[in-house]
């Protein structure tokens, strides 16, 4: 019964690992970590079926090729979404270890050092491994709780550094980091004869592709916008209920507001051009089908503010999904227009004041005209009368 079950569950990670090669650019340490686990559900599998101690512990090999290099990539894995450069000492150092630990584990069968014996037997049709510990795997038990504190350690780091990682991220990465640490400690102290430790990590997988999918989808949205615009403008993310989902460096940079906003969440309500400003843009945008185009004046800069719907296509269907803002310098254009506006306007005033001179003019002379004919007419009298 329970090789019928390691089978489902390694079919299972197989079809999962397929689906995260689909994905447009799927993270190399999830794709690592998949493989470890691979190759676990399938030692695992192999395990139960096998037919004498030999096999099982050929298989029992296979089984730590996995195991040993899982927590290593799970912690990269996790490292890389929380944007947490590891030092390069730690990298190397966690390297050398997991290669000891994994020589160690290729003495199973062969020398006593790791595993003293190994015999099977069988409990409904299915093989289970009788396993005597010898002295090196004490170390094997230091070195998966190093790697869990380890994990732990990174994932609070990232629940706290809110405007890096979404809330929603952190608590998957926490799940998954318990869930794999509850197995764990359950294995040893109830030893069962099923391993729960393969069901564990397929639920770890479906959270990895689920984290994997969701950061393709916010990440390809400034890939797909650059491919519109040039590397000098900005961009801004927001959902359809309006929840901030990240932005670019230069974004970032033109309004540093940005750097203390938490990823998912509404955009605080304060003296923010986010808030102020921009909100009430995507709004009349969306409500009204109002013009995608503003303009935004900070300080000494004048940006041009164009927000668009951002559409995702699930197989047949497009969706808006969120809206894009991006924001590019127009200063130079926008200084540009507002001289010749102003000499447009000098212009105008220029020729009102030509116009007024004018008419002051043409009264002038009418006036003048006047009195000319009146001096004729009054030189007319006078030669009458003589």
């Amino acid at each position: 019964m329970a090789s019928y079950l390691y089978f489902f569950v390694f079919i299972i990670v197989f079809l999962l690992f397929g689906l995260l090669l689909f994905q447009k650019r799927p993270s190399k340490y999830f794709i690592m970590t998949f493989i470890c686990v691979f190759f676990e559900c399938y030692s695992f599998w192999a395990c139960s079926v096998a037919k004498n101690s030999s096999e099982a512990a050929l298989s029992c090999r296979n089984l730590y090729l996995g195991a040993v290099w899982l927590n290593f990539f799970i912690l990269l894995s996790i490292a890389d979404i929380c944007a947490i450069k590891l030092p390069r000492w730690v990298v190397v150092l966690a390297t050398v270890a997991n290669t000891i630990m994994f020589g160690l584990s290729l003495t199973i069968g062969l020398n006593p050092i790791y595993y003293k014996g190994i015999d099977v037997t069988f409990v409904h049709g299915s093989t289970v491994m009788v396993k005597e510990y010898g002295p090196a795997h004490a170390v094997y038990f230091w070195f998966v709780l190093i790697y869990m504190v380890a994990t732990l350690g990174v994932t609070i780091y990232g629940i706290r550094n809110r405007s890096v990682v979404s809330y929603k991220y952190a608590i998957l990465i926490l799940a998954i980091v318990v869930v794999n640490t509850v197995v764990y400690f359950l294995r040893i102290i109830l030893k069962p004869t099923f391993d729960f430790a393969s069901i564990s990590y397929v639920i770890s997988l479906a959270i990895m592709y689920y984290l994997q999918y969701r950061i393709e989808l916010y990440d390809s949205t400034f890939l797909e916008a650059g491919r519109q615009v040039l590397d000098d403008k900005a961009i801004i993310y927001l959902d359809n209920n309006l929840l901030y989902m990240g932005c670019s460096n230069n974004a970032s940079y033109i309004l540093p507001e940005l750097n203390k906003f938490s990823l998912e969440r509404p955009v605080p309500e304060g003296e923010t051009v986010l808030y102020q400003t921009i909100i009430p843009w995507v709004i009349e945008f969306d409500q009204f089908d109002k013009s995608s185009t503003q303009i935004l004046e900070l300080k000494d800069k004048i940006y041009r503010c164009e927000i668009s719907y951002y559409k995702k296509r699930f197989g047949l269907i497009e969706k808006n999904i969120g809206f894009l803002i991006v924001l590019s310098d127009d200063t130079n254009q926008q200084n540009y227009i507002n001289s010749l506006n102003a000499y447009t306007q000098k212009l105008h005033i220029k020729e009102e004041e030509l116009r007024l001179q004018k008419e002051i003019a043409e009264k002038e002379l009418i006036k003048k005209q006047e009195m000319i004919d009146e001096l004729l007419k009054k030189c007319g009298n006078i030669d009458d009368k003589s």
